[in-house]
Order: C-alpha cells, then sequence, then structure tokens
C-alpha cells in the first residue's frame, strides 16, 4: 500500500460516509461541535504561531465550535478577534469577547463592507494594519468557493494564509459524485493569482480535510 492509498483510506475511515461522518459529527471543543480533523487545528495553530496574524475571518459559523478555537487561539496569541459569518441565523453560538459573529451570505456587499468595517475599527484601536487570515468553510459549491475567494484573497496579509476547507470531497477521497466543490474552486482560481502559493507542507499530518487548500500569500507586510 502506497502513502496515498494510506491518506485515502484514513480519509474514508475518518469521514465514514455510509454511518455519515459519527467521528465527525461526535467532535467537540470545550464542549461545543465543531466538524474539523484534530490534525487541521494542530496545524491551524501552528500557522497562527508562525504568522501572527492579528484577525482571523471564517465563513461558515455551524454550531460555533471552530469560531471559539479561534477566539481561544487568539486569547492564548494576543490577537485582536475572530469574525465567523454564516448565512443563518443560529440560536445558542458560544459567545466570547474575541468573536464578532455576522448573519448574512458571505459574499454578499453587505457582509464583505462589514468584515471591511471591522478591519479598519481594527486598525485604529492597533495603530497599525492588522495582519489577516481567512479560513473559507461555507457553501462548497465550486461557484460560491470562487465568489469567496475573489471577495477575501485581497484581504489576505502577505506572508499570512487562505484556507479553503473541504477539499476532500468529490472524491478526494470523499463524497465521490459530490460535483465540482473547493478543490475545483482552487483548480480554477489560483492559476489567475500567483501572489498565491498552494502549500503542501501543511498537509504534514496526511488526514486533511482541505487538500490543496492551505494557500499562502506571498511576500512580506514588512
Amino acid at each position: 500500500m502506497t502513502r496515498d492509498d494510506i491518506i485515502r483510506e484514513f480519509s474514508r475511515i475518518y469521514y465514514d460516509e455510509e454511518r455519515k461522518s459519527p467521528i465527525l459529527k461526535s467532535t467537540r471543543w470545550m464542549g461545543v461541535p465543531i466538524i474539523k480533523a484534530p490534525t487541521d487545528l494542530w496545524m491551524y495553530q501552528e500557522i497562527m504561531w508562525e504568522t501572527r496574524p492579528d484577525i482571523v475571518i471564517e465563513t461558515g459559523t455551524w454550531q460555533g465550535g471552530s469560531a471559539l478555537w479561534f477566539a481561544h487561539m487568539a486569547e492564548i496569541m494576543g490577537m485582536f478577534g475572530v469574525i465567523s459569518i454564516d448565512i443563518n441565523h443560529i440560536v445558542g453560538l458560544p459567545q466570547h469577547e474575541k468573536i464578532k459573529y455576522l448573519t448574512g451570505s458571505s459574499v454578499s456587499q453587505e457582509i464583505v463592507s462589514m468584515v471591511d468595517g471591522y478591519i479598519r475599527g481594527a486598525e485604529g484601536r492597533m495603530g497599525r494594519t492588522p495582519r489577516v487570515m481567512v479560513v473559507l468553510d461555507s457553501d462548497h459549491r465550486a461557484s460560491h468557493v470562487l465568489q469567496e475567494l475573489d471577495s477575501y484573497s485581497r484581504l489576505v496579509t502577505p506572508g499570512c494564509y487562505l484556507v479553503v476547507e473541504d477539499g476532500n470531497i468529490n472524491g478526494h477521497p470523499v463524497l465521490a459524485g459530490w460535483g465540482a466543490g473547493p478543490m475545483e474552486a482552487v483548480h480554477s482560481w489560483a492559476p489567475r493569482h500567483p501572489e498565491f502559493r498552494v502549500d503542501r507542507s501543511r498537509e504534514k499530518f496526511l488526514l486533511t480535510m482541505n487538500p490543496e487548500g492551505f494557500l499562502k500569500r506571498e511576500g512580506s507586510d514588512g
């Protein structure tokens, strides 16, 4: 069995399509459901420590587990805060002083303008331009992911990351036949944006839900 075979089988077992992902659906952070592989969370911690973003923008809140996780990392690392966006109004989300929840389509002009305003507010309070990291984890249709990439990539600070989650769907290696999704969006978008590089070194733990999804913005913000 090759390395790639092992990764595929591990992913299928972990995702467990036939039983509707019981491992993922039962994963918790401080008691709050979070649909992320622990290996990806560990990688986020490494990325955040190395690149020191002040703000993390997350699209796709679900039940707020990842927003809370990012907020706890923000607290530990002395970051400014976390924006979490979801199209649905969700009752009972975990509360934390570092989290700002926004309700609406992540690609609507209203929401994008609110995100811009949050960043301007952070700049005023910090006295400098904040470093920004973006995590895309909402509607996984390729058409929507492409809109998110166009809307949020400009906000990513050189040296920081834009992460496109769940590139493992549509047969990469899970949910074959799902249809064009995050990985297909990256394959379409990345060649037109040489300022971003797909960083496969961030897949070093082998099990990741985000294959080819860790995009690093080249350059330095000085």
